[in-house]
């Protein structure tokens, strides 16, 4: 399956930004009251409320600052802190240069500092124990299972587990499966050379009668289309399939002539119109963007 959608362009970069910018709209339970700037002069939101405190993409940060303090030195990453990974798999090319990854996955790397947090009063068999991971496993669990980025599929569960400690850091390792559609490169990426503008649908020429059916007149079969609006049955284009100059419109010699719709499986012999023109499907497609080698051109609507 593929979740397309919407014509647009989407990366990998996009999927990071996509991820990030949800994981900042987590909010605590009990929000901390935040004063009103003085004189309004400060109105940037505070994220005094946001849950994570850094949110970042996973490069091994918490392993290194941990080697480097070990050694005196290295940097502090404030907790409870956030890492994204996006592992993207094996990707295959489909319609018109999209790479489509089924097996796309994303961990979320999950760091807390407060140990001994249960609120218990006997802390003397809780040494080392860290409850607040748990709270924010769940909250990962709850914002992310069945989230989708944009031209991905819904994020499914994959990896869940406590993984390890860094000195008095706990981690936890959350993980989620999903189907990622990469566009850049395809010809909805407007900087590749594949992008395609030529071709135009005027969505009002199922509306706009381009050639009024006329009783006694004589049309010719598979050189004439009309359009007709005898309500409720008998409304849009139609092809002449049978010669005649009828006083009253006989639905048998005329062939109903749909506009072409993208991505809908047509079959040798279908017939439908675009840009001004009605066509006759010669090789079976389910094109998303109009081929014209697909189709024979039988006359002007």
């Amino acid at each position: 399956m593929s979740w397309i959608g919407n014509l647009g362009n989407m990366g990998f970069s996009d999927v990071y930004t996509d991820i990030i910018a949800k994981a900042n709209t987590i909010l605590v339970d009990n929000p901390i009251p935040t004063p009103k700037p003085a004189n309004n002069i400060q109105k940037t939101p505070s994220n005094v409320n946001q849950v994570f405190k850094y949110i970042g993409i996973w490069n091994d940060q918490i392993d290194i600052e941990t080697q480097s303090l070990k050694k005196g030195d290295g940097f502090i990453v404030k907790c409870p802190s956030l890492f994204i990974e996006f592992i993207s798999g094996e990707g295959s090319d489909i319609l018109g240069g999209v790479t489509q990854y089924m097996d796309a996955c994303v961990y979320f790397h999950i760091f807390s500092d407060q140990l001994a947090t249960d609120n218990r009063s006997d802390y003397s068999n809780l040494i080392d124990a860290n409850f607040e991971i748990f709270y924010l496993r769940d909250l990962i669990t709850s914002n992310f299972n069945g989230f989708h980025t944009s031209f991905s599929s819904a994020m499914m569960s994959r990896y869940d587990k406590e993984d390890y400690k860094h000195n008095t850091i706990t981690k936890y390792l959350r993980g989620f499966s999903f189907c990622f559609n990469d566009t850049k490169g395809s010809m909805y990426d407007p900087k590749s050379f594949r992008y395609q503008t030529s071709v135009q649908i005027n969505a009002t020429l199922n509306q706009t009668p381009q050639s009024t059916w006329i009783s006694g007149t004589e049309y010719v079969a598979f050189a004439n289309c009309v359009y007709l609006n005898l309500a409720p049955n008998l409304v849009g284009e139609y092809l002449c399939t049978t010669t005649n100059n009828d006083a009253t419109f006989e639905a048998v010699k005329w062939a109903y002539v749909p506009i072409w719709v993208s991505g809908t499986a047509y079959h040798t012999d279908n017939f439908i119109y675009i840009g001004g023109f009605c066509y006759q499907c010669i090789i079976s497609n389910s094109d998303i963007i109009f081929t014209p080698a697909h189709w024979y051109i039988i006359c002007r609507i």
